[in-house]
């Protein structure tokens, strides 16, 4: 994913730049020193130390290892399954598909019945993710608007 950055200075080989990230609601802005691109890493590489090199690398890990972690790190809160009923969290994908379908197929027609007084009424967050993730792990199956229970 390419990343945003203001340049704040030039110097040789090297960039200063700045950019932002959210925390919560506030936006938080940092700077740091990067090198410009893949040409001047390569013209910078030969006149490092040993001790440089290394850091290089390590930088270089520690940054394959965050790209690999967010890529396979499960979905955001926003794809939670878990919903609160009377302050007691409970993850929806704890039930067993032949219960869970029916709930999920209540809500969907609950919503139906809502829109007509609320057209920008949503499924709630938990129970879409649940019903995409019956339909991802090949329990459930999608037949004319509803979940159903898919075949072994």
């Amino acid at each position: 994913m390419a990343r945003k950055y203001t340049e704040v200075k030039v110097a040789g080989h090297y960039h200063t730049v700045e950019a932002t990230m959210k925390d919560g609601k506030e936006e938080i802005k940092f700077s740091f020193e990067k090198i410009k691109n893949a040409e001047s890493l390569k013209a910078v590489l030969p006149t490092l130390t040993a001790e440089q090199v290394a850091e290089v690398y390590d930088n270089y890990v520690y940054g394959a290892d965050l790209k690999a972690r967010a890529a396979n790190r499960p979905a955001s809160v926003v794809e939670t399954t878990i919903i609160r009923i009377k302050g007691k969290e409970i993850d929806l994908m704890s039930f067993p598909p032949e219960k869970l379908i029916p709930a999920i197929n209540a809500k969907v027609a609950a919503l139906a019945a809502e829109k007509a007084l609320n057209p920008d009424a949503k499924v709630p967050a938990a129970f879409a993710t649940a019903r995409k993730l019956l339909v991802e792990k090949g329990l459930a199956k999608e037949s004319n608007g509803n979940l159903v229970l898919a075949k072994k």
